[in-house]
């Protein structure tokens, strides 16, 4: 008998009762989970084993990098300020201010000029823009902070974002009065997520499914290596894990990321041990969730859907290019094209169902095989 681990890993087409717990690497879904002070602990132990931690408090956003003007976004966004605003705009030559019943000039046309600029001022501070993320900023007892992002979709300039972020962390410990001794050492961790269709990241290492990066001096290559400790990055691929080579608490947390939405109640009974795991299980239930978390939850998930339809158009339009070109070379590129745009689906995938489109429009199996590297074999099998 297969365990549940298996089931989840190799049988796409299991089939599930209706889903008890939503998915994990969902910003609204993983802040939420992770505000209980009795979950971050066993995450970071797992995440960064060498640091013993034992507690956390996340940050205010004054800490945070990614919140900058967050509240002054917020405030030029307000519907009561725009109502206002619309309202004095109609009447600007008849505002007046006074002090003390005493008219005050410079006032009046300090606020009409606010008034007259309103809009513009509105737009340098847009709503900020999803892009699949989420972070916060934690203070561990042992002295670093860990900031922590999710990254829902693969993308290749992931790591210098992840550096971009760490920068910023950095640049935001530094406040008036303070000295350079006092800045802590920042450790990023990054959860990579597959997105819909579980796509792994680094298709150039597959094998791998962690990477630890340090600055290290690069002219005199001393042994050992020096490394600056100050900024360090640590990611995991969630699609790449192997998860016999983990630590059971790693591989409860990797479980809970990546396959949360899949199982049953009675399956994390079966597979989770870790107490912390298992809160973090029951904060995940979709019944659970307090209104505007589940809110957020059905909005994040339907930009991801019609993000992933989207993409399909694209390789469809991708491959419709390759054929109108009537030659092998024009096929290649039209399903070379669609491949790297639909990320969502893994390669192997994309190939195959290319090569079934391809022969419905009538393209002999011998350019196909060519075109996608599959074998006229594999090739022949997708015919009715």
């Amino acid at each position: 008998m297969p365990n549940v681990l298996e089931c989840l890993e190799t049988d796409k087409t299991l089939d599930l009762p209706s889903q008890i717990f939503g998915v994990t690497t969902y910003d609204a879904l993983f802040k939420w989970v992770f505000r209980a002070d009795e979950v971050r602990p066993s995450f970071f132990s797992a995440c960064i084993p060498e640091l013993h931690i034992h507690s956390s408090t996340i940050l205010d956003e004054h800490m945070n990098p990614l919140k900058t003007l967050e509240n002054l976004r917020h405030f030029m966004d307000g519907q009561e300020q725009k109502a206002v605003a619309k309202q004095l705009m109609a009447k600007k030559k008849e505002i007046e201010v006074s002090f003390s019943g005493e008219p005050y000039k410079p006032g009046a046309k300090f606020l009409k000029d606010v008034v007259l600029h309103f809009e513009d001022m509105r737009k340098a501070f847009p709503k900020a823009h999803y892009d699949g993320t989420l972070d916060f900023l934690c203070d561990l007892d042992t002295g670093e902070l860990a900031l922590v992002e999710m990254q829902i979709t693969p993308e290749d300039h992931w790591d210098r974002r992840a550096l971009a972020y760490i920068a910023s962390a950095y640049s935001h410990q530094m406040r008036k009065g303070m000295v350079w001794k006092d800045i802590r050492t920042v450790i990023g961790i990054n959860i990579l997520g597959g997105g819909l269709n579980d796509e792994k990241h680094w298709k150039e290492t597959p094998g791998q499914y962690m990477r630890h990066y340090k600055l290290q001096e690069q002219v005199n290559g001393e042994l050992p290596p020096r490394f600056l400790e100050g900024v360090q990055v640590i990611q995991y691929s969630l699609a790449n894990v192997p998860f016999d080579e983990v630590s059971p608490e790693r591989k409860e947390w990797l479980i809970f990321f990546r396959n949360a939405h899949k199982m049953t109640e009675m399956e994390v009974k079966q597979t989770i041990r870790t107490p912390a795991v298992l809160a973090a299980f029951e904060r995940a239930k979709l019944s659970n969730l307090p209104e505007e978390v589940m809110s957020s939850y059905k909005e994040e998930e339907a930009r991801l859907k019609n993000l992933s339809g989207h993409i399909a158009q694209t390789r469809e339009e991708g491959v419709k290019e390759g054929i109108e070109k009537g030659k092998e070379e024009g096929i290649k590129e039209g399903i070379e094209k669609g491949i790297e745009k639909g990320k969502e689906k893994g390669k192997e995938e994309a190939r195959r169902e290319m090569a079934h489109n391809l022969l419905k429009n009538g393209v002999e199996i011998s350019i196909i095989a060519a075109a996608t590297n599959l074998s006229r074999e594999e090739i022949s099998s997708l015919l009715p």
